[in-house]
């Protein structure tokens, strides 16, 4: 896998992330998540491939702990109750 399309789809995450922002209802936060979920966990899957190809043991382990943060924090998503107001702290 190319970095460089790595950083596209990370890219493309982020954009989407700034959807967050207007968020009213509960349908629309499920169809964010839906619509974030199989992308998030492309972009996932494709860094944790090429963190397998890197050869220095400190950047693959320092890439593999911000991974298992990403993984951390979505799950957030998943476990707060709804009408949760999250302090930009957590995270």
């Amino acid at each position: 896998m190319q970095v460089r399309k790595i950083c596209r789809d990370c890219k493309k995450v982020l954009d989407y992330l700034a959807i967050s922002e207007v968020i009213e209802t509960m349908e629309d936060l499920v169809q964010f998540v839906r619509d974030l979920s199989p992308c998030l966990s492309k972009v996932c899957q494709d860094v944790d491939q090429r963190r397998r190809d890197l050869l220095n043991p400190y950047q693959r382990d320092n890439l593999g702990q911000h991974l298992e943060q990403v993984h951390i924090d979505f799950m957030w998503f998943f476990l707060l109750p709804p009408h949760t107001v999250l302090s930009p702290y957590i995270f």
